[in-house]
C-alpha cells in the first residue's frame, strides 16, 4: 500500500442554468487513474441521490475543469476517504463533497480551514428552498470568496 493524494474536481458547467458538478477524487501519487467519489440524480433529475464510487477513473478527464490537490493521505489511513464517503448523507454534489472534506478535516486528514473554504464556493441552487450550509455554518451569499492556495490542473 502507498499513499494517495486526495483532489477536489469541478466539471465543466454543462448549461449556463444548471451548477457544476463537483466529486472527490483519490489517487496514487503520479498515477493516470484514481476513483471517483460522487453523487449523480436528485432534483434536476427527478431521481433519488445515487453514490458513485469508480476506480479506473482517468485522472486527466477532459469532463474535468479544474482540479484541486486537497493533500496527500499517508497509508496508514487511505482507507479513511472511502469511510467518509459511505458515512455522508446523500445530498448534491457540492454539499456531499464538502461533507466529505469536512468528516477528513476532523480526522485531521486535510488542512484546518478546508472546509470552511469550499464551502464558501458552493454555488445556490435552484432545487433548494434557501441559502443554506451543509454544515449549519453561514450562507454561500454571505461568505468571502478566498480560493485556496492549491494548483490548477495541468499547471
Amino acid at each position: 500500500m502507498s499513499t494517495l493524494d486526495l483532489y477536489i474536481c469541478l466539471c465543466h458547467r454543462r448549461n449556463a442554468s444548471e451548477t457544476r458538478h463537483w466529486f472527490i477524487m483519490t489517487a496514487l501519487p503520479g498515477a493516470e487513474t484514481g476513483t471517483w467519489y460522487h453523487v449523480e440524480g436528485g432534483p434536476t433529475l427527478k431521481t433519488d441521490y445515487k453514490l458513485q464510487v469508480q476506480a479506473g477513473k482517468r485522472v486527466e478527464s477532459r469532463g474535468v475543469e479544474n482540479m484541486y490537490k486537497i493533500g496527500t493521505i499517508s497509508e496508514t489511513n487511505v482507507k479513511k476517504p472511502k469511510a467518509a464517503v459511505q458515512s455522508v448523507p446523500l445530498q448534491r454534489c457540492q454539499r456531499f463533497s464538502v461533507a466529505v472534506l469536512a468528516k477528513l478535516e476532523k480526522k485531521w486528514l486535510v488542512p484546518e480551514g478546508t472546509t470552511a473554504c469550499w464551502e464558501a464556493q458552493i454555488e445556490p441552487s435552484p432545487c433548494e428552498a434557501g441559502p443554506s450550509s451543509s454544515l449549519g455554518g453561514s450562507s454561500y451569499r454571505s461568505r468571502t470568496l478566498a480560493w485556496p492556495s492549491f494548483s490548477w490542473k495541468g499547471v
